[in-house]
């Protein structure tokens, strides 16, 4: 089982709003470092675990704040653009 980075994990981010990902998620360690998320097992148990500590987080509100930054200076559309040209140029060279 993988999870893989999608768009659902970025979707709340710019509403200020902590995400809740997996540690199947390729970017949980980034995510985690950059305190925007709940890493959480795979599974009912561990997923239900993270949900609650994310509810009862008095950090919360500032981890959302946190969490919008990020999106907003790696993740809009035309960053990505920029991403994946740079990467087609390297590629191409």
């Amino acid at each position: 089982r993988y999870e893989s980075f999608g768009l659902s994990i970025i979707e709340p981010m710019p509403c200020a709003r902590p995400v809740l990902v997996s540690d199947r998620c390729p970017l949980s360690a980034e995510l985690a470092a950059a305190n925007v998320a709940r890493i959480a097992p795979l599974t009912a148990e561990g997923l239900a675990a993270a949900l609650t500590q994310v509810a009862g987080d008095e950090n919360a509100a500032a981890m959302g704040r946190k969490a919008r930054e990020l999106v907003l200076s790696r993740f809009t559309w035309d960053k990505v653009a920029e991403k994946t040209i740079e990467a087609y140029e390297r590629a191409r060279e």
